[in-house]
């Protein structure tokens, strides 16, 4: 009975033992949700702060350059170049702030495509060659001729952490030199274990802040007479960015002497370049190709390189051309994505600009269907830049998932055009001209279309700053508009969602060309209504753009007038 009575109690006891721990787990539990939401709100609002201040300084930067392109004396140009430089390093900031939020909040996404690594190391060591100059340093960079000409994985972040590594070693160093290199230390099938190291002869770092050099906002010297800037969120972003690839990062350093920061990544070898490699001609293919599709050797003459645009809007096509038309550049252009194809079965392209929203065959499937071609071909496939004002993540996810390397965003500045075609095409290979650089001249403040709500005055003079005379542009943009607001009427009578989709996207794209805000706006109202299918009531929709539609047209015919 005795033994009885002490099993029940030991039953009891552990019950309420049981109890207990199941409490202390929801207590626990509840504590832990709570950090997560706390944490995640705080990244968020780093995100959501990062990217509203992102937009006026955009502006600034702009408008700063814009300025500095004026004729100003000496000392305003120093004093613009000042606010440029300190505009520049708070955007620096801004976007360390806005990565770090996103590795916190775990949206940081890595990317898989097919790269050029010994290109992508020889630009970071170009980047930096000239203010290493300016201090008497040299950039040594070694190579490992081992390296595949081609690996798939996250060219951009792999760029963002030599670049961290490479500016703090030339920002820290004043005498001596800077190494920069690259090896595969190991090779398994399709599989490389590539190693970065970047070492240095500055001062170095003290032993007992090793150990936190890749915390957050940690720094060597933390005095308020630090000798140099920094937010002490690079390397921390740099362990992340490495440790999301798979890789592991370190560093060595013995103070007063040399540093040495070293990562070493996971990287598989493409498909291409593994086709490549076993190539026995002695000949070099093109280092551009996208991931896994065959190439053909670059031609040994030297020439200029070959311009496909791609787009239904007619407006947009010209406005494209004429850059290039006065760039010295011969571009071909189609208006649908069949012809695009069969074109690009007849010649061959460097580059293609596609327009995503098309009728028939919009430009993902146009991507697509070129891929296709041409690996099954085996000829070598050109670069392909989506053109498009939607540029959210789903958008690029999607670019990317076709096989396009990178977007452009409607309206685009010059600035935005040449950066496309220097990352893709050989660094100077096609300069974009300003127009003052050709004599020609934007249209006066003073005529009667200035800055108002129907068009705003400032896009205008960039457009002319970047194609020239706009006069046939304005001529064919009059007529496209009657008619892309009449297939609008006409998708709104039948009650076809997807035209009215695609018709308004398309005036859209062209109307912010010209700055026709209230009209981009209201088109942009009205795709997003084709596309839910939520006709019931457009026509109030319909009968505004109609009306703005054609206060644009009054407008630009007054301008055309006027000159």
């Amino acid at each position: 009975m005795t033994q009885q009575s002490d099993t029940q109690l030991s039953i009891e006891e552990l019950s309420r033992e049981v109890a207990r721990l199941k409490q202390e787990n929801r207590i626990l539990r509840k504590k832990v949700a709570r950090a997560d939401a706390v944490s995640k709100a705080k990244s968020d609002f780093l995100a959501m702060i990062s990217h509203e201040i992102r937009t006026p300084m955009n502006g600034v930067i702009g408008l700063t350059e814009l300025l500095l392109g004026t004729g100003l004396d000496d000392k305003q140009r120093h004093f613009a170049r000042l606010i440029l430089t300190s505009a520049q390093s708070l955007m620096t900031l801004i976007n360390s702030l806005l990565d770090f939020s996103k590795i916190e909040a775990r949206k940081m996404i890595i990317e898989s495509r097919s790269f050029d690594l010994r290109r992508l190391v020889r630009e970071v060591s170009e980047l930096y060659t000239p203010t290493a100059d300016r201090k008497g340093i040299k950039v040594d960079t070694e190579i490992d001729p081992a390296l595949a000409r081609r690996y798939v994985g996250d060219p951009q972040r792999i760029r963002q952490v030599l670049a961290n590594l490479v500016g703090n070693a030339v920002k820290f160093t004043d005498q001596g030199t800077i190494s920069l290199q690259v090896q595969v230390t190991s090779r398994r099938d399709r599989h490389d274990a590539v190693l970065f190291s970047v070492s240095d002869t500055g001062p170095g770092i003290p032993r007992d802040k090793i150990d936190t050099i890749f915390e957050p906002f940690s720094q060597v010297d933390t005095s308020a007479t630090r000798h140099h800037g920094g937010t002490g969120l690079g390397l921390a972003i740099c362990y992340d960015l490495v440790s999301l690839m798979g890789g592991e990062i370190g560093v060595d350093s013995v103070p007063e002497r040399k540093t040495t920061f070293l990562f070493s990544l996971p990287l598989i070898r493409s498909n291409a370049s593994q086709r490549r490699e076993k190539k026995t001609d002695g000949t070099v293919s093109d280092p551009r190709s996208g991931p896994d599709r065959s190439n053909q050797p670059v031609p040994a003459v030297s020439r200029s390189p070959r311009i496909l645009i791609v787009d239904d809007d007619s407006t947009n096509r010209i406005v494209i051309e004429e850059i290039f038309k006065r760039s010295g550049v011969v571009s071909a252009a189609v208006s649908s994505g069949p012809e695009a194809v069969d074109r690009c079965l007849k010649e061959e392209f460097d580059l293609i600009f596609m327009d995503c929203q098309m009728p028939v065959m919009d430009g993902f499937q146009t991507a697509v269907q070129i891929r296709a071609n041409a690996e099954s071909s085996g000829d070598r496939c050109p670069v392909i830049i989506a053109l498009t004002a939607d540029i959210t993540e789903e958008t690029r996810r999607r670019c990317q998932r076709c096989g396009m390397e990178g977007y452009l965003a409607k309206p685009f500045s010059r600035q935005d055009l040449q950066q496309v075609l220097d990352t893709w095409l050989s660094p100077g290979a096609i300069r974009v001209v300003l127009e003052e650089e050709t004599g020609g001249e934007a249209p006066s403040r003073q005529d009667t279309t200035g800055k108002t709500e129907v068009l705003d005055q400032e896009v205008i003079d960039r457009l002319v700053r970047n194609v020239g005379k706009i006069d046939v542009i304005i001529e064919v943009f009059a007529e496209d508009l009657v008619n892309r607001v009449q297939q609008m009427e006409e998708a709104a009578w039948a009650g076809d969602g997807e035209s009215l989709q695609r018709a308004a996207h398309t005036l859209k794209g062209s109307c912010s060309q010209f700055g026709a805000r209230q009209l981009t706006r209201l088109c942009q109202q009205a795709e997003q209504m084709g596309r839910a299918g939520n006709l019931d009531n457009i026509w109030p929709l319909i009968g505004q753009i109609g009306r703005e539609a054609e206060m644009v047209r009054e407008k630009l015919m007054k301008l055309l007038e006027n000159k």
